[in-house]
């Protein structure tokens, strides 16, 4: 598998990267905004999570990073793809864990200083676009369950195995990175705020009304 698609976001903890990999790397081409592969079209984009994207308006985040990838299958041609998007340069003083919540799949980084989570819709959020086709093709409506979901757990981040789609076929899927240094809650003294973990928790039908205006 060869990297077709990279970005890396700085943080004070080291570098987020995402990456879009192929087995296929030879046959990409750019066209019009897209990434063409020999089985698919890709669409890519990076953008930044709004502060006035958190309901409680005490909460605030320093810096962050979306991404999202729309994919079409457009040949026959058996093509695997991975997304990745992790931390790819952790020091010995960094530690992560899981921080999912309802309909979320997150990966919380720290170290004694600093704070970052990464984000990204669990299996249920899939199940439920696959029930009406919103990116999500209707057959692996049966598939996605508490048990199990193209995205997976790996150290300081999450792999996607996108699955083998049928020609016409189109699949979403979304990473939100934000990050602030550590610091009490706002609205609970004694407590840690948690603005990062907010503000990663965005599904794609809030990302396409939001990312529009």
């Amino acid at each position: 598998m060869t990297p077709i698609l990279k970005d890396d976001f700085e943080t004070k903890l080291g570098v987020i990267q995402t990456s879009v990999e192929s087995d296929y790397s030879d046959a990409v081409m750019r066209e019009g905004g897209y990434t063409k592969t020999l089985g698919h079209k890709i669409h890519f984009q990076v953008f930044e999570i709004k502060n006035e994207w958190l309901n409680n308006k005490t909460m605030k985040i320093e810096t962050s990073r979306g991404y999202r990838y729309h994919i079409e299958k457009i040949s026959e041609a058996v093509e695997n793809l991975h997304i990745y998007c992790k931390l790819i340069n952790p020091t010995k003083d960094t530690s992560f864990g899981s921080a999912t919540g309802e309909f979320l799949d997150a990966i919380e980084i720290e170290n004694a200083t600093d704070v970052i989570h990464i984000g990204t819709e669990d299996s249920e959020l899939m199940r439920a676009r696959a029930e009406i086709s919103d990116w999500m093709p209707e057959r692996f409506k049966n598939k996605l369950n508490l048990s199990y979901s193209f995205t997976e757990f790996i150290d300081y981040g999450f792999r996607t195995i996108v699955p083998h789609l049928k020609l016409g076929e189109r699949i979403y899927f979304h990473f939100l990175i934000a990050t602030n240094t550590v610091k009490q809650s706002a609205d609970y003294p004694d407590e840690l705020d948690i603005s990062t973990w907010f503000a990663v928790d965005q599904h794609k039908q809030f990302l396409d009304k939001a990312l529009q205006s």
